[in-house]
């Protein structure tokens, strides 16, 4: 696409107030009625280059938007997608004229990442853009149920929560701006992921749980797929708590009612580091099971 005074409107051209900073910012469309539109549907203040820029581009998608980033920009061009560049401009000016398209690309990706899904016992799967259904939903949750750590486990998880709390402790003692923050940082996310690693290692979602929940699939800020699990939804709410209290009735706990909405109060007020151990379930919690995981009590 050529951007430069022979890509202007005819109309443009023939004005002698306009600018270059004015005429590149109109030459990033070739449609030139849209041109005119931005120029001579607006007030003369409101003129400068940024402004004309949105104006051209304000049904577009830049190339660094999650959706654009989620599809990719050869899979959209492949799709018969047109690319709008804005050679003056940032290194992001880089648009996707055919939000419709994008759109469209987008969910049809989504829609074939729900198919291993829905076979998997879930009551519902849905899509969704952006993570906000997720958020704004209310919904409820369940939780998958991770099996006892073995004796190996047990002293790999001590060793790494002293490897955590001395982590920690060293970049909290840390001076603002300290070099050596970002590799204890990675360090300790290292050490983060190794617990993680080691409580989901084999654990499962209640089958009779699963019928009543669903999931959604959706796209992270960063363009990638990102799958929520386990949510309930208001009207199953009930259904799930009537066989929870079945299966207390017949002797088995299950996942209580604090496991449906939220951390615990025992995190209130810790520090960011000591919330995050008790997250990973280094500690144990007096209102919580005393297995490490802190969506799971105990019957007594």
């Amino acid at each position: 696409m050529r951007q430069g005074s022979d890509n202007l409107s005819p109309n443009s051209k023939a004005l002698d107030a306009i600018r270059i900073d004015q005429a590149k910012a109109l030459a990033i469309s070739d449609d030139h009625d849209a041109q005119d539109r931005a120029w001579f549907d607006t007030q003369s203040w409101n003129r400068d280059p940024h402004s004309l820029r949105a104006a051209l581009t304000r049904d577009h998608v830049r190339s660094t938007d999650k959706i654009a980033l989620f599809v990719g920009v050869e899979a959209y061009e492949a799709a018969g997608g047109t690319i709008a560049r804005d050679l003056f401009g940032e290194a992001d000016s880089t648009f996707l004229t055919d939000r419709a398209l994008l759109t469209k690309l987008a969910t049809e990706v989504l829609e074939q990442k729900t198919k291993p899904l829905k076979i998997k016992g879930w009551k519902w799967v849905d899509t969704s853009l952006g993570t906000s259904a997720i958020h704004n939903g209310g919904f409820a949750r369940i939780f998958p149920i991770g099996h006892a750590p073995t004796e190996a486990e047990q002293t790999e998880l001590a060793s790494l929560a002293e490897q955590f709390d001395e982590i920690a402790g060293r970049i909290e003692d840390y001076a603002e701006g300290d070099s050596a923050i970002d590799t204890d940082e990675a360090e300790l996310a290292r050490v983060e992921q190794r617990i993680e690693d080691i409580k989901n290692a084999g654990k499962v979602y209640d089958t009779e749980e699963k019928a009543l929940a669903g999931c959604i699939v959706t796209i992270a800020h960063d363009g990638t797929m990102h799958i929520e699990l386990g949510l309930v939804q208001p009207d199953d709410l009930a259904a799930l708590r009537a066989l929870r209290n079945l299966d207390t009735a017949n002797g088995d706990a299950g996942q209580d009612d604090a496991s449906m909405h939220g951390p615990c109060q025992c995190q209130k007020g810790r520090s960011r580091n000591l919330r995050k151990a008790w997250c990973h379930g280094l500690f144990r919690c007096a209102d919580r099971g005393t297995d490490g995981d802190p969506h799971r009590r105990h019957a007594q």
